[in-house]
């Protein structure tokens, strides 16, 4: 398809580009419907468009989290049971690793914004709740830590869980942050939030917004909690299993020795 492949020959050449000139946004809507990409433009403009996104900094900008929403608008989330193969064919992609490639990508910028997501919602726990929780008052430092995780590229995969009282809290919020499509589990517990990271091929981290010890364990474990689940999470799926020494349980402590305590049960499994 000539015109296709011409459009795709200006998709790369926008790579180069600053996009605060806003010629990558004039591009998207010209060619990509508000809707989202059609299968056909998409098997040649996804690998492209996906490469405007090379530095840490632009990563930040509207126009990522514009692009990354018509893609999950158009073709769901990779994550989720079915989401890799929701995707269409790429251009001259044959064994499908360029799709997989541009499909890693958007693993990594949805892990970061998971992430995102649960920080939002232990905010605005603590703005409503008062502060009161010596657990929300020590957020900072928490947060704190898995960000350097989460910049350091340690954190390969991240699912929060909103109890439904928190969920209806940032639903209610006005956003322009892009945060608002990106899928979550639902907890039984309606105040609570926890999220699920798995930090490389072998630790997975439950982390808890209140006062839940942060466990720790291999991902093989029984106990391990399934990530992109459908289903409603009960507290006991999230709950350190006890007398197991495979788990490490830290309770976040007032002097901060869980964060030593916490690199070394990551780094030793």
């Amino acid at each position: 398809n000539l015109k296709l492949l011409s459009l795709r020959k200006s998709c790369e050449q926008l790579a180069n580009i600053d996009q605060a000139q806003g010629l990558h946004d004039q591009f998207l809507d010209a060619y990509v419907s508000g809707a989202g990409f059609q299968r056909n433009a998409a098997s040649y403009l996804l690998e492209p468009i996906i490469a405007w996104f090379k530095s840490s900094g632009e990563l930040d900008s509207p126009l990522k989290e514009r692009v990354q929403s018509l893609i999950l608008n158009s073709f769901g989330d990779p994550r989720m049971q079915g989401g890799m193969n929701s995707w269409p064919p790429l251009h001259q992609d044959e064994n499908g690793r360029r799709r997989r490639t541009c499909q890693d990508q958007l693993i990594r910028w949805l892990t970061k914004d998971t992430l995102r997501l649960f920080f939002k919602a232990i905010k605005k726990t603590a703005d409503t709740s008062g502060g009161d929780s010596a657990a929300l008052r020590h957020w900072p430092q928490r947060q704190a830590f898995w960000e350097r995780y989460l910049d350091q590229g340690y954190i390969d995969q991240a699912w929060v869980v909103l109890g439904s009282r928190v969920s209806q809290q940032l639903e209610s919020l006005s956003s322009t942050d892009g945060l608002e499509v990106i899928k979550y589990g639902q907890f039984a517990m309606a105040d609570n939030a926890a999220i699920i990271m798995r930090i490389g091929e072998s630790a997975t981290v439950v982390e808890w917004s209140h006062n839940g010890a942060v466990w720790v364990c291999p991902n093989s474990h029984a106990a391990a909690p399934k990530m992109f689940s459908t289903q409603i999470y009960e507290d006991n799926e999230l709950r350190s299993p006890k007398n197991d020494t495979r788990v490490s349980r830290i309770t976040h402590d007032v002097n901060h020795s869980w964060r030593p305590k916490l690199d070394t049960a990551i780094h030793d499994l």
